[in-house]
């Protein structure tokens, strides 16, 4: 580990991949145990998010984030490549999850990077759907109809909440930003069997008819907030009071971080490429963030709408 009275850097990490039978997800930034992504570079190499989360603390994730989640680092991101379809999923929230299983719950974002003509995604029931018919339906392979099914367009993003099933399938890469969770319950495979996750699962999917999902470019939500940034010039960043960390991911183009002192720019470029992923220390007081190609496309996430901890409250 570095000087702990040196400022924290931005950190890159080397992605983590996992196989599946329907395509791969890659994560890119985990801070779970297993995955735990290890820095890629500079003098922090080969440290993990979590061994980084255990010696840093609030430095890394903010002050705000280390009253609410302690030495969990909050937010995952992760980039899924599907090439047939993915597994019925629901994710339980907070409140269910914490008890049931000792674990933050799981809200997502997918912001879709690529996707062909024939690609689609669920989020939710349609109407009129029954738990019977739900469980029924997910043993036999046959609730595929039942789905509230739409057709992403590239450079879309789109709310998963907790509660919602979903399902991704054809030819599609999405960028997910997430709670730090593994709770990811299989519902259906779309094998005549009944999944470990569906009777599990039951009591808290959300039975109720969705809309229509609508896209979204920013999102603020008490897990975490994540903005579709297009960068055209510089933008100057600060984040004086410490509340939190910001993560960035460059989904086309490229980007450069660069920090701010009380001097200007301390001369060091952390240069973020297409499909890679920097996180920027809660300690970092401001940072100018540089496209370096004409059309670069980051994903913006950081602490959730949490309420501000009271100063005079003692956690030890």
């Amino acid at each position: 580990m570095e000087d702990q009275e040196k400022t924290l850097a931005p950190l890159r990490f080397t992605p983590v991949p996992r196989q599946f039978d329907w395509g791969t997800q890659r994560y890119l930034l985990a801070d779970l145990g297993d995955p735990d992504t290890k820095v890629s570079r500079g003098e922090l190499e080969d440290n993990s998010l979590g061994e980084l989360m255990e010696t840093y603390l609030e430095r890394l994730s903010g002050e705000n984030a280390y009253y609410y989640y302690g030495r969990q680092f909050p937010v995952c991101v992760s980039e899924i490549s599907v090439e047939t379809r993915t597994p019925l999923f629901v994710c339980p929230d907070d409140a269910t999850a914490g008890p049931r299983y000792d674990a933050l719950g799981k809200a997502k974002l997918w912001y879709v990077v690529d996707a062909d003509e024939k690609a689609r995604m669920a989020i939710g029931l349609r109407a009129g759907v029954t738990a019977e018919e739900l469980y029924a339906g997910c043993t036999t392979g046959m609730i595929y109809d039942r789905l509230q099914w739409f057709s992403p367009r590239p450079g879309t993003a789109w709310l998963v909440p907790p509660s919602a099933v979903h399902c991704i399938e054809g030819h599609i890469r999405v960028i997910e930003i997430a709670e730090a969770s593994l709770i990811d319950l299989v519902l259906c495979d779309w094998k005549s069997v009944e999944p470990d996750g569906l009777s599990e699962a039951l009591d808290f999917v959300d039975m109720s008819a969705c809309d229509a999902p609508e896209p979204v470019q920013a999102l603020q939500r008490p897990e975490f907030m994540v903005n579709v940034l297009h960068l055209a010039a510089p933008q100057e960043i600060s984040q004086d009071d410490g509340a939190s960390f910001v993560v960035y991911v460059c989904v086309k183009g490229s980007v450069s971080v660069q920090i701010r002192s009380a001097a200007g720019t301390d001369g060091s470029e952390t240069v973020v490429l297409a499909g890679e992923t920097v996180l920027v220390p809660a300690e970092v007081p401001s940072f100018v963030l540089t496209p370096r190609l004409p059309g670069t496309v980051v994903i913006e996430a950081t602490l959730g709408s949490l309420p501000v901890p009271d100063s005079y409250i003692n956690t030890d």
